[in-house]
């Protein structure tokens, strides 16, 4: 395979993972391992095909993922269990910590101030 379609063809695994995470989101379960076997790939050949063309990992990535879909359902009548449950999280307490870790602020406060509209900088 010619360098330049190798390129195109490890760009194209890094949108078959988006899509991957997007579509399992709700999935606890969902991690690099299951990355993995979804595109019948062992988890250090993912790591290598990915590598240069990500700045984070995998795992780094399935969580921004959520956080971001979180951040579309804070302005619902949706309560911050029923929106940690929505992206993959069992435990809200969990979710709670990482999206503040990620945000800056807890999402019980995005809600109250009614800000899931604005542009947030991700950590």
């Amino acid at each position: 395979m010619a360098s330049g379609m190798l390129a195109n063809h490890n760009k194209c695994i890094i949108d078959q993972i988006v899509e991957i995470i997007k579509n399992n989101i709700e999935n606890p379960e969902l991690d690099v391992n299951y990355i993995a076997d979804q595109l019948h790939l062992s988890r250090a050949s993912l790591y290598r095909k990915v590598k240069p063309y990500l700045s984070i990992g995998i795992h780094e990535l399935i969580t921004q993922i959520r956080i971001t879909e979180a951040i579309h359902h804070i302005n619902n009548d949706t309560s911050i269990g029923e929106i940690a449950i929505k992206v993959g999280y069992q435990h809200p307490d969990t979710f709670s910590k990482v999206f503040k870790r990620r945000i800056g602020k807890a999402p019980s406060q995005l809600k109250s101030r009614n800000m899931a509209n604005i542009q947030l900088p991700m950590k």
